[in-house]
């Protein structure tokens, strides 16, 4: 996919610009599906068919799943038509796919979410791996949801799988609607939160643990502290203020201990 410009020796900078302008515009006329076009795409149900004419060389140069088609000479290769199921992609889906292939055309192109799942389902079926490793890129740049969740398990994208419920954020009843059919995904889904729960709590009750071990060391500080100042306070207390066993009675307020009037506490 996409084209590079390539310097031809000799030939002036405006010239050489001239001519790949020219290459380009020839090209995609060449290809556009009403020339020369020698396939036909079969699209639809129950009779409500809808086709696309492409180019056979364009998809066989693409796709080993179409290029085997007519390297083994199978029915669709014999009658020119291949039904492409509704399951892979819509005609439109198709037209857009298709238009990538030609010549200089991936590079103007740009995914978004409303085109990155039908582009990676076509290029998963057909075997395009480029096209479907930019698919797998762009979906794991993405904001997980709980749609493309559902769409990573049913195509077997086992690592993207595991990368988006870890990072699934808060669901509502109605974000998890589309996997009321997908019972699996709705379980991984409870376990990942369930998870998620546990690790926060685990993390919390450390913390909890942590504050109060940092408090009781603070406080056995302020304890043993108040004992030396305790200690260093008594031994200044004269022994008439003593009562018969050492308790301190009464302190006499002196100029040096204005703020105590009258201390009893025992000596030990």
């Amino acid at each position: 996919f996409g084209a590079q410009v390539v310097a031809l020796p000799g030939v002036a900078s405006a010239a050489s610009s001239c001519l790949f302008e020219s290459t380009c515009k020839h090209l995609k006329t060449a290809m556009i599906p009403e020339t020369a076009a020698d396939l036909v795409l079969e699209f639809g149900t129950d009779g409500e068919d809808e086709i696309l004419r492409v180019h056979a060389a364009i998809l066989r140069l693409a796709s080993p799943v179409i290029d085997s088609m007519f390297e083994h000479d199978m029915q669709e290769s014999k009658c020119k038509r291949i039904r492409v199921s509704a399951d892979v992609a819509s005609k439109a889906q198709f037209e857009e796919f298709y238009s990538l292939l030609l010549p200089f055309n991936f590079k103007d192109f740009k995914f978004a979410e409303a085109n990155v799942y039908y582009m990676f389902t076509i290029s998963d079926f057909f075997q395009i791996q480029r096209l479907r490793s930019e698919c797998v890129a762009f979906l794991k740049a993405m904001k997980p949801t709980v749609t493309s969740i559902i769409f990573a398990h049913k195509h077997g994208l086992s690592d993207l799988y595991s990368s988006m419920l870890a990072q699934l954020g808060a669901v509502t009843k109605k974000d998890l609607a589309p996997a009321s059919d997908v019972p699996e995904v709705l379980l991984d889904i409870a376990e990942s939160y369930a998870s998620k729960v546990n690790e926060v709590n685990r993390k919390r009750a450390a913390e909890v643990a942590d504050i109060r071990s940092s408090a009781v060391v603070k406080l056995q500080r302020i304890r043993l502290d108040l004992k030396d100042k305790v200690s260093l306070v008594s031994q200044q207390i004269p022994s008439s203020c003593r009562g018969p066993h050492g308790t301190v009675n009464t302190f006499v307020r002196d100029p040096l201990y204005p703020v105590i009037d009258r201390i009893s506490f025992d000596i030990v």
